[in-house]
């Protein structure tokens, strides 16, 4: 009976330990924007962007837990998280977290990390996922929007001429010749310390473009001091003529 008993102890141990075990998904690493798939245009992952994991077991239970303070958190991890990417160089780097949560992650991919095909672990209380693999391009423009997801209104501030912005909304439209100001992530790395607040504005290349339904924004700029890079914000000037109800993009 005893040594029926310690092995009935030993298969719960073990089968407790594999339901603690973090799971990826598979094509679970998705701009954290856009959340495109991986294998359809902008599906990939930039450089330097913030970006989506998704699986099971990866964290703490709901609400989850934001980083707060600066510098943030790599090999450290945040609340027993930590997320490891081996690039095609075979180097492996600690991505730099945001947010954890038992199914999803939030974290920036160091700018260092190697084009080409890249995997993924995931290890929370001392327990690590079966890697993943996703791959790793310089840009990936993804445009962040109202409900989190991709789709729908995108975030987009407007100044009237005036110095302080206002959220586009219905009852609030963009005026051609406006600034508009849209919230996005992949337009390309960086150097300096990516855990740090403040990084150097990205120069937008000079074929840069972003399109209000099928006109031409004038003058893309830089993104704005102050933001953290892999979160950036792009001041473009609204066209004119726009439709009423225009969809917007960036490439």
């Amino acid at each position: 009976m005893r040594i029926l008993a310690k092995a009935c102890a030993v298969l719960l141990s073990a089968a407790a330990a594999a339901l603690a075990q973090p799971v990826v998904s598979p094509n679970g690493m998705v701009n954290a924007a856009s959340s495109v798939p991986a294998g359809l245009p902008n599906g990939d992952v930039a450089q330097g962007s913030i970006f989506s994991i998704y699986g099971n077991n990866m964290g703490p239970a709901a609400p989850g837990v934001s980083a707060t303070s600066f510098p943030l958190p790599t090999s450290g991890g945040l609340s027993g998280v930590s997320v490891q990417v081996t690039d095609s160089a075979a180097t492996t780097r600690y991505a730099i977290l945001l947010f954890v949560y038992a199914g999803q992650i939030n974290a920036v991919l160091p700018s260092a990390t190697a084009l080409g095909q890249a995997s993924l672990t995931v290890t929370y209380n001392r327990q690590t996922s079966a890697a993943q693999t996703f791959n790793v391009v310089a840009r990936s423009v993804g445009l962040f929007t109202r409900n989190a997801a991709g789709s729908g209104p995108g975030i987009v501030q407007l100044y009237h001429g005036t110095e302080k912005p206002t959220f586009n909304d219905i009852s609030n439209s963009a005026i051609p010749g406006d600034v508009a100001v849209l919230w996005g992530t992949g337009l390309g790395p960086v150097t300096g310390d990516e855990t740090q607040q403040l990084l150097a504005p990205i120069p937008l290349a000079a074929n840069a473009e972003v399109w209000v339904a099928a006109n031409r924004s004038r003058h893309p700029m830089s993104p704005t001091k102050g933001v953290p890079h892999s979160r950036v914000r792009i001041r473009s000037t609204s066209p004119s003529p726009t439709s009423p109800a225009a969809m917007c993009r960036c490439s």
